[in-house]
Parts: structure tokens; C-alpha cells; sequence
């Protein structure tokens, strides 16, 4: 594997989500064209968009990330539109996880709705971090949304998961995505938590690899695999930037 358009920077044991009081106020003309952008979007007749609030990134170190609070309909108004990503330049902060439990690791394939990267392979869980849900006292707790995402795309709950360890900050230059991408150790006996024919929105299976299978079926979904899925793989197992891979 080769790691094209990611940039990434290790993290320490103690990252921190800083979440700044200042607020980005895009001129009049960039709202009215954001508005007019979501109006039309979520009028479709199959339209599953909600205007949730988002972190944008503003200051990134090994330390800490420093963001403020958005609303969804900026990001997803300044993919579709050149002139608001050049004006707004939002960078978004996800988190990506990746599980290896009993020799196995956890993947799953996109849902076709999805607005990024619809149809890829990805660890999960994985997602954007939900301000509503894992803010407070000038913080976001991104340990909290991966395990809110472990519910909603594994139904594995909290009381399942041993510890979660930050390992690097990957962004996505094409998605304007900081993912805070961390290992999660789950409990000896939490593989019957773990229910692989759980519905979710996000995803249209979820894929359980053996290691031993692991290089065979890069190979095989090349093609689609994200590029932060490939980033994480590649710090855990080394073995994997051979060129055979």
C-alpha cells in the first residue's frame, strides 16, 4: 500500500480535543449560497441529511487539537462548491478506530448514501465527531464518540471496551478531514458482544478479516479502501508498506 494525499502526525497518550469559544461567520454571499446549497439538497426525495453541529479544526499538534463549532450544512455546502471551500477552507475532525480482537480485524463497506467515500472499505467504527453529544467544559471527548459509534455500528457497549489509545492524526487532503485515529482493546470476553449483522445506516456490511488474511484482502479492495483505513494499517503493522503490498 502507498499513502497518497494523507498527511500524519503521531499523537501522545494524553491528546486533547480543545473546542475554541470563536465561532466562523462565513460574508452574507457564502451563507446565501450555503443555504441555497442545503435547501436544494434536502429537498430530494431520498434526502437523509441532518444540519448536526461539527468541529472544525484550527490549530493541530502532537499535544492537542484546537477547533471551534460548525454546523454540518458548511462542510457538506463547501464540498459541493469550490468558491465556499475556498472561502471557508473547513477542516473537520473525525475519528477513525481500529479493533483487533482473537486475530481478527473489524472493516466495513459504506453505505451507497453516504456523502464521502460512498461504497469504501474502513475500519470501524469510524465517524465525525457529533458537538452535540461529546462537548463539554471547552472539550470534546473523542474516546466518547468512538464509543458511541461502536454502539451504533457494532452494538458493542462501553462496559465491552478495555481502553482506547490515541495513535496518530491523519488528514485526508481530498475530504478536508482530520481523523484522530486510535486503537481500541476490548475485553477478553467481548467477541459476543460484537454482533456483525447489526443494521446500520452507515454501512452495508461489516467484514471480519483474519490476520493472517489481511494482505490478501488489500490487495482485493485496493481500490476501495479510505485512505485514513490504509494510514492506521500501515503504523500497526510496519509489514505492510513492503512493496509487495
Amino acid at each position: 500500500m502507498r499513502l497518497q494525499n494523507v498527511e500524519i502526525i503521531p499523537i501522545r497518550s494524553d491528546f486533547q480535543v480543545i473546542v475554541s469559544p470563536s465561532l466562523l461567520q462565513p460574508p452574507d454571499k457564502i451563507v446565501r449560497e450555503i443555504d441555497a446549497i442545503w435547501q436544494a439538497a434536502s429537498e430530494q426525495s431520498d434526502s437523509k441529511l441532518f444540519d448536526g453541529k461539527i468541529l472544525c479544526a484550527l490549530e493541530i499538534s502532537s499535544k492537542a487539537l484546537v477547533c471551534s463549532i460548525i454546523p454540518y450544512r458548511f462542510f457538506y455546502a463547501q464540498r459541493q462548491s469550490n468558491m465556499i471551500r475556498n472561502a471557508l477552507q473547513i477542516k473537520v475532525v473525525a475519528v477513525s478506530g481500529l479493533i483487533f480482537h482473537h486475530g481478527l480485524l473489524y472493516f466495513g463497506r459504506r453505505s451507497l448514501s453516504i456523502t464521502q467515500y460512498p461504497n469504501f472499505i474502513e475500519l470501524v467504527p469510524s465517524g465525525s465527531i457529533d458537538a452535540d453529544s461529546v462537548v463539554t467544559n471547552g472539550k470534546a471527548d473523542f474516546c466518547k464518540q468512538l464509543e458511541n459509534e461502536l454502539i451504533e455500528e457494532l452494538s458493542v457497549k462501553k462496559k465491552a471496551v478495555s481502553s482506547i489509545e490515541p495513535l496518530l492524526l491523519a488528514f485526508d487532503r481530498q475530504e478536508n478531514t482530520w481523523d484522530i485515529c486510535c486503537r481500541i482493546i476490548l475485553k477478553a470476553d467481548a467477541t459476543k458482544s460484537i454482533d456483525k449483522n447489526f443494521e446500520s445506516q452507515e454501512y452495508q456490511e461489516i467484514i471480519c478479516v483474519h490476520l493472517t488474511e489481511l494482505v490478501n484482502f488489500l490487495k482485493a479492495n485496493a481500490k476501495c479502501l479510505l485512505p485514513t483505513t490504509q494510514v492506521i494499517l500501515q503504523q500497526v503493522f510496519p509489514e505492510l508498506n513492503s512493496p509487495e503490498v
